[in-house]
């Protein structure tokens, strides 16, 4: 019998390859991790301040 989860885990780890110059591709781990809503928004909101307070 086949098993899945309908819940997915807060965080997952992904190669992903990134071009380089010269055509050629680097594979590098990432680590994802899931954010509701109002997580997201505060990070939003403090990338935007970091921004202000570089200007």
């Amino acid at each position: 019998m086949a098993k899945f989860k309908i819940a997915q885990n807060p965080t997952f780890k992904a190669d992903v390859e990134i071009p380089r110059v010269g055509g050629e591709f680097i594979k590098v781990p990432f680590e994802f991790k899931y954010r509701d809503r109002k997580a997201l928004a505060a990070l939003f909101l403090g990338w935007q301040h970091a921004l202000k307070a570089d200007e």
